[in-house]
């Protein structure tokens, strides 16, 4: 499936990257004659929730280099995720994570790391415009552009946009005589503002976010039995190899409005609060060509037909209002917030079939169903300086779910224990779909974590570690047939994770592990180890010319038999014929190497890496996710371009 180019990336990106600067710059010329009047110190950012909660400590936009590199640093979500293999492609993040939000939820999150957050929008207190640009371009195709603008229009007000763009090329099931065939294709758009009346009682943040992501799917390598490990691994070296999937693809759009506005009643011990979220999620999985293979199409792809035995065009929409009434405040000694929110949702699942040459179409298969929910909620924390902390926070939905987590910190160390009893997702309860079918009424969800953590500085170490217990009832899997499945047995494992950074002068170590013991929780499936270590040196590079980072980077996890990818449903599900990273031939790690140097000019910060480094080292190549390979070597560039006039 061929994901049509819109726009012609390169050459737009050429033009913003070498004419807005020279714009920019004629603005600034006129005072570098005596003094650079706007910069960091000039552009400040801050979050709606600081404010909320009467933190109006501004920061300085950032300029850092480090991670800078990084390709999960490109996306909204900077954990470490199991993808597709390439820039855009479905993900799950690898380790798990405790659910954050009960109630109705639709449950279709493997584009979410790519998508703007609406709250987690970074807004600006700018002396001046600023705009930065941001571009990255990999050698086998891979490319993010971001640029984002913000402006002050008086003391008062500031508004702002962003727009970015990411493509990915397919690195293998490449249509004969195509040449380069685009893979993923993601647009996405902010437009948010923060206004203030001139006695800054009151406050409005808002921003409108459009988001719309393509990906052609493959449904992975065919590997038939008389496969071998150099033929699996040929495409690595330049060669192709069949996938199932060539007219496929899931396409996805979103839309968000949200709205939060308060005002102080009694300095900052009372404020009333009001926040407006609207969500729109439409999502469209089609194949042109269902019977391509025939008897021998993959079974587990396409297990059934309800509808259609020629094509799939499987729709569904999810809407979601949102309106949360409260009221907050601070103190040197405490925090507190108590609210009601009311949530409105529905979803609408059908399958379409065709039903004339003219390819007009009907709906033959579907689900439509609404939902009005009431919750209520708070929080308080009490804080004694930098030495005690604790805090509760608690959401109930009537009648139905809740949420509460208690912590306790002293000092370094933190204690919490978080319980949770949530509503499975709407997905895994129903599903129209020309392949799948289900209508469940699953119960809830109940899910425990305990957890004792330490952070802390000791001479030049800095050290974050948590350990945690959690324990699962009634857990929701996809199993290995790709359907959703209530396990009636209890889960509990056990997580381990460490962040450590060591300084010696110029010379860096920064190390991330993750220890996950998973003996009564084998529906679980998360790496048994996952290892992130960076050597660097920091300083003066190339005789004092500039500054900058230059090391080497590595990434390695054990064998294990991760999730597959269900393309029609966007699940990832249980399956145990195939090891990843390094294959079903081979139950060894494979780690992954770059070598990457970053410099930093003012208000210019860069990189080159060469990611994958090691390709051919202990075997030709990886796997990110069961049948679908890892990115091959590549040189990979990127800016960060700062203007602040």
């Amino acid at each position: 499936m061929i994901i049509p180019n819109r726009v012609k990336p390169n050459f737009l990106y050429l033009i913003l990257l070498f004419i807005l600067p020279v714009l920019s710059a004629s603005a600034q010329i006129l005072n570098d004659s005596s003094q650079t009047i706007y910069g960091t110190k000039t552009t400040k950012t801050y979050l709606e929730e600081d404010f909320l909660r009467g933190n109006y400590t501004l920061r300085r936009v950032d300029t850092a280099l480090t991670n800078m590199h990084q390709s999960r640093n490109w996306y909204h979500d900077t954990t470490f995720h199991q993808d597709l293999g390439n820039v855009g492609t479905a993900g799950k993040p690898i380790l798990w994570r405790f659910p954050q939000k009960i109630g109705v939820r639709l449950g279709k999150n493997a584009f979410d790391r790519y998508a703007y957050q609406s709250d987690k929008i970074t807004y600006f207190d700018t002396k001046s415009p600023y705009t930065h640009l941001f571009y990255i371009q990999g050698g086998q195709g891979e490319q993010v552009f971001e640029a984002k603008h913000s402006r002050s229009l008086s003391k008062k007000a500031n508004i702002g946009f962003a727009f970015e763009r990411m493509s990915g090329e397919k690195q293998f099931g490449i249509q004969p005589g195509l040449g380069k065939e685009t893979q993923t294709q993601h647009t996405g758009f902010v437009l948010f503002t923060h206004l203030q009346d001139s006695t800054g009682k009151y406050h409005l943040f808002s921003n409108y976010i459009h988001v719309d992501h393509d990906l052609a799917e493959t449904g992975g390598l065919r590997i038939g039995s008389e496969a071998t490990r150099d033929s699996l691994f040929g495409i690595f070296g330049g060669g192709d190899a069949p996938v199932w999937l060539s007219q496929a693809a899931n396409e996805e759009k979103r839309n968000s409005f949200h709205l939060t506005q308060f005002y102080t009643l009694a300095k900052e011990y009372i404020k009333v609060f009001h926040t407006l979220d609207f969500r729109h999620q439409y999502n469209k999985y089609f194949d042109n060509q269902v019977n391509r293979y025939g008897a021998t199409k993959p079974p587990l792809l396409y297990p059934a037909i309800q509808v259609d035995s020629t094509r799939t065009d499987d729709r569904s929409w999810y809407r979601e209002l949102e309106n949360t009434v409260g009221i907050t405040g601070n103190h040197p000694l405490f925090v507190y917030k108590l609210y009601a929110r009311r949530r409105d949702a529905s979803i609408n699942l059908n399958t379409r079939s065709q039903i004339d040459p003219i390819d007009s179409t009907r709906v033959t298969e579907g689900y439509r169903q609404s939902f009005g929910q009431n919750f209520i909620g708070g929080e308080t924390q009490f804080r004694l300086k930098d030495i005690f902390n604790i805090s509760v926070n608690a959401e109930y939905q009537l009648f139905k779910d809740y949420l509460a987590t208690a912590s306790a910190r002293v000092k370094y160390f933190t204690f919490s224990q978080t319980r949770s009893s949530y509503s499975p997702t709407l997905v895994q309860q129903l599903m129209a779909s020309n392949h799948f079918n289900w209508d469940n009424n699953f119960d809830n969800i109940v899910a425990d974590r305990t957890a004792a953590s330490v952070q802390g500085t000791l001479w030049r170490n800095t050290l974050t570690a948590e350990v945690a217990r959690v324990n699962l009832q009634n857990y929701v899997i996809y199993n290995t047939s790709a359907v959703p499945q209530q396990l009636s047995k209890q889960l509990s494992f056990y997580t381990a994770f460490v962040h450590h950074h060591l300084a010696l002068k110029n010379f860096h170590a920064d190390h991330v592990f993750s220890y996950n013991k998973l003996d009564n929780a084998q529906e679980i499936r998360m790496p048994k180890w996952l290892v992130n270590s960076r050597f660097y040196y920091q300083g003066s590079l190339f005789k004092n010319a500039l500054f900058g980072q230059v090391g080497v980077e590595t990434y390695v996890t054990d064998s294990y038999y991760a999730d597959a990818y269900m393309p029609v449903t966007q699940q990832f599900y249980l399956q145990d014929n195939f090891r990843v990273p390094g294959s079903n031939f081979t139950s060894k790690p494979y780690p992954i190497v770059d070598l990457f140097l970053t410099v930093d000019i003012k208000s210019f910060n860069g990189f080159v890496k060469m990611s994958h480094v090691n390709q051919g080292y202990p075997q030709e190549g990886y796997f990110s996710s069961p049948y679908y390979p890892g990115m091959g070597r590549s040189f990979v560039f990127g800016i960060k371009w700062m203007f602040f006039d």
